[in-house]
C-alpha cells in the first residue's frame, strides 16, 4: 500500500500509448540521450564531409571505450541495488506505521474491551490513533496536510471542527506526536475510571498501558524512518556519479559508432 512509483507519470509524453507508462518517456526527455544523439550525428556528418579525419578506424580507442562502458554498467547495477534497498526500507517503514497502530487498537480492545463504562474513551483513543495514520500519509505524500485532507478527517469523524482548527492553524509541531498524546490521554482516562480499576486491577491496567505506549512509540519510530527515507528520494550522490559516467559513456559510444 505504501509503495511509491518512481518513474511512472501518466501525463508525460503520449499518455494513451502503452509504453508511456514505462521509463522510456523519461529517457526520451533526458538531456544525456539527446546530447548523445546530437554528438553522434555531428561527428558522423563531419566525418562524411571530411571536415575531420580520424587517425585510426575509430575516433576513440576501444581500450578506453570498453572499460568506461563497463564502469557505467557497474555503477548502474550498484545504483539499482541501492534504490531497491531504499524502496524496501520506505515500504517497510510505511507498513510499520499501520501495523503498530493496528496493534494499539488490538491492545486497547484486549485491555478495556470488557469494561463498557469506558467505551467512549476506547473510541476516542482509537480515532486519535487512526487520525495519526491519515496525517502521516497525507504529510508524506504532499509534504503537508492540505485542506482536503482535513476535510476528510472531519468527514470520517476522526477529528471534530475544533480539533481540526487547532491542528491546522494553531499547532505547528509534530501533529502525529500530538495525536498520539491525545490517544494516550484517552487511555489514561479509561484506566482511571473506577469501574476499570475494580474490574481489571492495577497490574493488568499497568501492563496494558505499557503495551499501548510501546505500540504508539513503534508507530512514531516507523514514521520517522519513513520520513528520513522520503527526505532523500534516491541515493543522490551515487545518482550524480552514475549520471556523469552515463553521460561520458554515451558520448564515447556515439564517437565510437560515428565512423560506421
Amino acid at each position: 500500500d505504501a509503495a511509491m512509483t518512481i518513474y511512472y507519470d501518466p501525463l508525460v509524453f503520449f499518455p494513451r500509448v502503452l509504453w508511456s507508462k514505462t521509463i522510456f518517456p523519461r529517457v526520451l526527455l533526458s538531456f544525456e540521450f539527446w546530447l548523445c544523439i546530437l554528438g553522434h550525428a555531428a561527428l558522423t556528418v563531419m566525418l562524411r564531409m571530411e571536415y575531420i579525419k580520424p587517425v585510426s578506424s575509430t575516433l576513440v580507442p576501444l581500450e578506453l571505450a570498453v572499460p568506461l562502458l563497463g564502469i557505467c554498467g557497474l555503477t548502474s547495477a550498484q545504483l539499482y541495488q541501492d534504490c531497491r534497498k531504499w524502496h524496501e526500507a520506505l515500504t517497510r517503514a510505511c507498513a510499520g506505521v499501520g501495523a503498530q497502530t493496528r496493534r494499539f487498537a488490538q491492545e486497547m480492545q484486549a485491555t478495556f474491551g470488557m469494561v463498557d463504562e469506558v467505551v467512549a474513551y476506547r473510541f476516542a483513543a482509537g480515532k486519535y490513533a487512526l487520525a495519526g495514520v491519515y496525517v502521516f500519509f497525507f504529510s508524506l505524500t504532499n509534504g503537508t496536510v492540505a485542506a482536503r485532507g482535513w476535510s476528510e478527517l472531519r468527514a470520517k469523524g476522526l477529528l471534530d471542527d475544533r480539533e481540526v482548527q487547532f491542528m491546522e492553524s494553531q499547532y505547528g509541531g509534530d501533529r502525529l506526536a500530538l495525536l498520539h498524546v491525545w490517544a494516550m490521554w484517552a487511555v489514561q482516562e479509561a484506566a482511571s475510571a473506577p469501574s476499570a480499576r475494580s474490574r481489571l486491577g492495577p497490574e493488568v491496567i499497568a501492563a496494558g498501558i505499557t503495551r499501548l505506549s510501546e505500540a504508539l512509540r513503534g508507530a512514531s519510530d516507523a514514521a520517522r524512518e519513513a520520513a528520513g527515507c522520503a527526505a532523500v528520494p534516491v541515493p543522490y550522490h551515487q545518482f550524480q556519479l552514475h549520471d556523469s559516467i552515463s553521460l561520458v559513456s554515451m558520448l564515447v559510444l556515439g564517437a565510437v559508432a560515428a565512423p560506421y
